[in-house]
């Protein structure tokens, strides 16, 4: 399967706070999600985290986790999201670490494609 991430969409996502688990360690950091794909997710994590104490580098393996709600029609869906990501970009920029990834996960692939649905039909997302 070629999973180059401009193959798929992405949407924009605004305030949802992630945490980060490092393979190996007891170490988490906080971020947000900034994008997301159906196979990626894109976080950002303020200069103001300490990650002198952890390695990220692409292809290190790392566990999310977050929580989001879906508004869509009548609906609402609340998403708690836990999965493993494999790191593919890491950029430092504007005092922030950017993060891409890849995911491959069941749940995670269900609350995107809700949330394309959601931002397809007006809904908030």
């Amino acid at each position: 399967m070629y999973n180059d991430r401009r193959l798929y969409s992405r949407l924009s996502i605004v305030d949802v706070p992630i945490l980060l688990y490092m393979e190996n360690t007891n170490f988490e950091i906080e971020g947000h999600v900034h994008d997301i794909s159906e196979l990626g997710i894109g976080i950002t994590i303020d200069a103001d985290v300490d990650l002198s104490r952890v390695n990220i580098e692409p292809n290190s393996e790392v566990k999310l986790v977050f929580c989001d709600e879906v508004y869509y029609a009548s609906h609402n869906d609340k998403f708690v999201i836990m999965c493993n990501c494999i790191v593919k970009h890491v950029e430092m920029r504007d005092n922030r670490l950017f993060l891409g990834g890849a995911v491959i996960d069941e749940d995670y692939r269900n609350y995107y494609l809700k949330k394309e649905m959601a931002n397809f039909n007006g809904g908030r997302y």
